[in-house]
């Protein structure tokens, strides 16, 4: 049943029946050059158990190890001192849960510089894990263009239903007018604030119970109290890791899933290999990115689940929103506007972890700190001349980046057979998602790109970029036009 759960996570599974088909079977891996990178091991097994497995398994010559995990039914003091003694990087106590063996997973592939630098696991996160929530109504409540796009291309991506409202105020009338599973709050926004939005929120009848998770940069021990305090059910850091956002949800969204859809029991022995390669071609923009100073590119793409489509369009807003941020910093304070200021900080910091800007994530964190701490305006200044020597030759190298893609790009004349039944049908179901306001409308344009191209030409990147921008009525009204002028 590990085997199953695993590769409904998406790993390339091998089972193996005894502790002497595993150790085989990682002799013929290697052979193949295909190692694998995970072994989980039965503790009880016959002939040999999985002490033996595992000391046998670290004698062989000429062999990459994969990283070793026990299963076992038994969490004895001395059993797990023993397997720890033995090499094993960690210990699972039966039965085992979805949740618990990814993160096992993830443990393991993080340990180890070397194995860090040749396992990069760019694939999706196991989605399977949100099976039971999928169809659930969110609103995101985010003012930041750049923190839309992150949250809600994950959210769609998950198979939930994402509704946007740009500040506090109208996500306080949005509540109103429909249902929501959740509401994922940002802390720092114009005309209402996270914090007055949930308070406010609170005061309607019948929304004490509905789950409110805050989304901040702002990880402190007094800033998650202050979201408590308001009525706030949970704490999501920024810039957005989709395991902590995903396993929020799992915590505060009810399934609709019956329980026992895994059952509690274990094969002797599973062996389990990630990819180090995301499906599909990896885009150029990655190249043209190497070796850019404080920026760190997989952490970027690893927030997008390995999109590299999407993490191109977070640069390109990143470089058009962020040049003259240290400009309206300085502006804000010079009109004794400490509020804006920090706000602004704030979001620089939130943005900028998002694309792996890690140096200027830094520094935005210790200007937001000083300015809320009343710092003098020396100690600001100085941080803000750091940030600009920063911020200035990142947004040039990635401005550089973007131009040498575009310029890269060349068209490939690559005519598009059209099926008009299927054509039909697939823009009759792109017109239901974009009436229905559906996200799931940008993961169908996306599958089907190249035909819509075919059938629309310039117009459906035109209808893309609206989805993009989720402007789904806009982009509706432009694909009943075209469908008018190209299919009827």
């Amino acid at each position: 049943i590990l085997s199953e759960m695993l590769r409904s996570m998406a790993f390339q599974v091998t089972d193996a029946a005894s502790g002497k088909d595993a150790l085989q079977m990682v002799l013929l891996a290697e052979e193949a050059d295909q190692p694998f990178d995970v072994a989980f091991i039965d503790w009880h097994m016959p002939d040999m158990d999985g002490m033996a497995t595992a000391r046998c398994l670290l004698t062989l010559q000429g062999v990459r190890i994969p990283h070793l995990v026990m299963v076992t039914a038994y969490g004895r003091e001395e059993i797990i001192h023993d397997a720890h003694h033995v090499g094993f990087e960690s210990i699972l106590v039966k039965p085992v849960t979805p949740s618990v063996l990814f993160d096992a997973v993830i443990r393991a592939m993080g340990v180890g510089k070397e194995k860090e630098e040749s396992v990069v696991r760019h694939e999706p996160f196991p989605l399977a894990h949100l099976e039971g929530i999928r169809g659930a109504k969110v609103l995101l409540v985010e003012d930041n263009d750049l923190n839309q796009q992150v949250a809600m291309e994950l959210l769609t991506e998950a198979g939930l239903v994402p509704r946007l409202a740009e500040n506090g105020s109208v996500a306080v009338d949005m509540v109103q007018e429909e249902p929501f599973d959740v509401v994922l709050m940002d802390m720092q926004m114009p005309v209402m604030d996270g914090l007055m939005a949930t308070q406010a929120i609170r005061k309607l009848p019948g929304f004490g119970h509905l789950p409110i998770l805050a989304m901040t940069a702002n990880a402190m021990a007094v800033d998650r109290e202050k979201c408590l305090k308001a009525g706030m059910n949970d704490h999501i850091p920024k810039p957005i890791h989709p395991e902590e956002l995903f396993a929020a949800l799992l915590r505060w969204v009810p399934s609709r899933r019956k329980p026992g859809y895994f059952p509690n029991q274990t094969q002797d022995v599973v062996v389990a290999t990630v990819s180090s390669n995301f499906s599909g071609k990896k885009s150029s923009i990655s190249d043209s990115l190497t070796g850019i100073p404080g920026l760190d590119v997989q952490a970027g793409i690893k927030r997008v689940l390995g999109k590299y489509a999407t993490y191109e369009s977070l640069l390109r807003k990143y470089v058009a929103g962020q040049q003259g941020v240290v400009a309206l910093i300085r502006t804000h304070l010079a009109g004794h506007d400490k509020q804006d200021a920090e706000r602004v900080a704030h979001t620089l910091k939130g943005v900028s972890g998002n694309i792996g800007a890690v140096r200027v994530q830094e520094l935005a964190s210790r200007i937001e700190s000083a300015i809320k701490g009343g710092e003098n305006e020396a100690e600001i200044d100085s941080l803000l001349m750091a940030l600009d020597m920063e911020l200035q030759p990142l947004l040039q190298a990635l401005q550089w980046a973007l131009e040498k893609r575009d310029r890269d790009q060349v068209p490939v004349a690559n005519p598009v057979v059209i099926d008009w039944s299927v054509s039909r049908s697939l823009v009759a179901r792109l017109e239901s998602l974009l009436s229905e306001d559906d996200a799931e409308a940008a993961n169908l344009f996306e599958q089907n790109r190249d035909l819509l191209l075919g059938l629309f030409g310039k117009t459906a990147e035109e209808i893309g970029k609206l989805i993009q921008n989720y402007d789904m009525e806009g982009a509706l009204a432009a694909l009943r036009q075209a469908r008018q002028i190209h299919i009827e």
